[in-house]
């Protein structure tokens, strides 16, 4: 560029390089970042008047007189002297008002972008707050969770540890009730067998006292008779054949009585042990429909109603077992003392002819005896085997509920492990992400920051030296 001041160029290109631009560049962005220099310059009122051909020049000839070409303002005649110094003056001053505005234009965008980077700052802070307390919250969730799971844990080892104890204690008291029920019934069979054999002695010793005795005496009367008169005999004959007549409608008689009493009694023992059976059929029933209930439900505390349940209706299934079999034990004492009343009565009325039927009575009775006996005692193996399977599938039922209460714990032990762990893998994530917008947020402000220092004080230092150089 033809018609510069050297001194003006080595300052420009000071300037440009100063900027990190080449001396064009430089050139190129002062003359495009302020087009409307000239008017501004031109008003000023500390200028004076001056010919329109300088208005009309360009950036370049304006700096080369402000960076003095004081060469041509010499080679004028001296009357021009005095209006180049003003002219320079006026110069100086605008371009030191130029920089003045340039440096408070900076000075508002750094205060613009320091407020900028201020507000950033305070959102991140406010969102780090943000993210702190959600954190702080979950850590609460996280220890609530884990103190429910404790608590879970504590009711299950309790109920578990209650479930064990109540069911032993049903079974021990089950237990025991079936065995006084076998007790009493065996203390029930030896009375029954020691109450046959008396009858059966009893029966004996009628037998022996009445039948040969009175054989013996009938015949000697016979004999004295046949020998006395024959006459009487015939008599004697139908007297002997009156009394058996009447001997004989007696024993029916007392046959009818005692059939229908002895069919009553059984008809009696048997309804007492089909209400026995009743009873065990009906709280076995119970106890597996309750058990059904539990299982379908699958709660805690309806386990620990059911178990409950159970142990009253074992305790009242105890107490009805009981009563029946006392009740039954009465119903047998009676048999056997109207027994012995009606075979008192006829063995005071007569019982020699009526031997056969009294036999044949006993040995009825003793069958039918026999064979209640037998039923009975079939009934309550039954009642037995059944208590039994309903225990033992009871012991199964519960273990498998335990077995399903242990899977069930494990499985939410296992997904509340993986839960604490992805929520601790998700902080420690979201944590790492914040931290590292963090440094990057504060490492880009504080770039900003020092290249925004750095432009100020180039600013500060051209004008300086600027300064420095006009004086």
């Amino acid at each position: 560029m033809k018609g510069i001041d050297p001194k003006a160029r080595e300052i420009a290109k000071d300037l440009a390089r100063r900027s990190g631009m080449t001396l064009g560049e430089w050139l190129n962005s002062m003359i495009m970042d302020e087009p409307d220099e000239d008017d501004g310059v031109a008003t000023l009122p500390r200028r004076s008047p001056i010919p329109d051909p300088y208005d009309r020049r360009s950036r370049s000839r304006r700096l080369d007189d402000v960076y003095g070409e004081d060469g041509r303002g010499r080679e004028g005649p001296g009357r021009h002297e005095n209006l180049g110094r003003h002219e320079n003056l006026g110069r100086m001053g605008a371009s030191l008002e130029v920089i003045a505005e340039r440096l408070e234009a900076a000075e508002r965008r750094s205060t613009l972008a320091i407020q900028g980077i201020d507000q950033a700052v305070a959102g991140l802070v406010r969102r780090l707050e943000t993210q702190d307390e959600a954190e702080a919250a979950k850590a609460r969730r996280i220890d609530d969770i884990a103190e429910e799971l404790r608590e879970g844990h504590r009711r299950l080892r309790r109920l578990e540890q209650d479930a064990g104890t109540e069911a032993r204690e049903g079974l021990d008291k089950l237990d025991a009730a079936l065995t006084a029920v076998s007790t009493r019934l065996y203390e029930m069979d030896e009375r029954q067998r020691a109450g046959v054999s008396e009858l059966r002695d009893r029966i004996e010793a009628v037998e022996k006292a009445a039948g040969p005795g009175a054989g013996t005496n009938l015949l000697s009367q016979v004999g004295v008779r046949l020998d006395d008169a024959q006459s009487r005999t015939s008599e004697a004959l139908k007297g002997l054949e009156r009394s058996f007549a009447a001997l004989d409608l007696r024993m029916r008689d007392a046959e009818r009585r005692i059939e229908p009493d002895h069919a009553r009694e059984a008809s009696r023992f048997e309804k007492l042990a089909e209400s026995l059976t009743r009873q065990v059929e009906s709280s076995r029933t119970e106890m597996i429909r309750r058990l059904d209930a539990v299982e379908t439900e699958g709660r805690v505390d309806r386990i620990e109603r059911a178990l409950a349940a159970i142990g009253d209706q074992a305790r009242a299934a105890e107490q009805r077992s009981a009563s029946a079999v006392e009740g039954m034990g009465r119903e047998i004492m009676r048999i056997a003392r109207n027994l012995n009343g009606r075979l008192e009565t006829v063995e005071a009325g007569g019982a020699g002819p009526s031997d056969a039927r009294v036999a044949a009575l006993e040995q009825k009775l003793e069958r039918d005896l026999a064979r209640h006996a037998e039923a009975v005692d079939q009934r309550l193996s039954q009642a037995d085997d059944q208590h039994a399977l309903a225990l033992e599938r009871l012991g199964g039922e519960i273990a498998r509920i335990s077995d399903r209460l242990s899977e069930r714990i494990a499985q939410s032990e296992r997904r509340s492990a993986q839960a604490l762990d992805d929520i601790g893998r998700r902080l420690s994530e979201s944590t790492d992400k914040m931290h590292q917008r963090h440094e990057r947020a504060s490492g880009d402000l504080a770039e900003r920051m020092r290249q925004s220092e750095e432009r100020t004080a180039r600013l500060l230092a051209d004008a300086r030296d600027s300064m420095e150089q006009r004086a």
